[in-house]
């Protein structure tokens, strides 16, 4: 969808980007790896990964713990290594609907 986007000069926007933790994202070999090198947890990983991405990100949560995490991800930054290792974990598979167009352009 990224690149989809990006083609239009549309900017990407992701409402709730953790949601995926329902498939097992936190529990990712790859993701818990990089969070460690950084000493950092992988909620923070992926919102660091999707901002030096120019996705622009909105976290949900009502936790207070986890939105002043959500905040700490300005003070390091994703090597090109991590980002390509978390680039192939992409299963070009959405969570929500896609537009009508994008689905024929596109095989997304």
């Amino acid at each position: 969808m990224h690149e989809f986007l990006k083609k239009y000069d549309c900017i990407h926007e992701s409402r709730s980007p953790l949601w995926a933790w329902r498939f097992g994202l936190f529990e990712n070999e790859v993701l818990n790896e990089i969070a460690k090198k950084y000493n950092k947890t992988v909620a923070q990983i992926m919102l660091r990964f999707f901002i030096q991405n120019n996705v622009i990100v909105i976290p949900k949560t009502s936790h207070i713990e986890r939105m002043k995490e959500n905040f700490e991800v300005f003070d390091f930054i994703l090597d090109n290594n991590d980002i390509e290792k978390i680039k192939k974990l992409d299963q070009k598979i959405s969570y929500t609907n896609r537009p009508e167009t994008m689905l024929k352009e596109q095989n997304y």
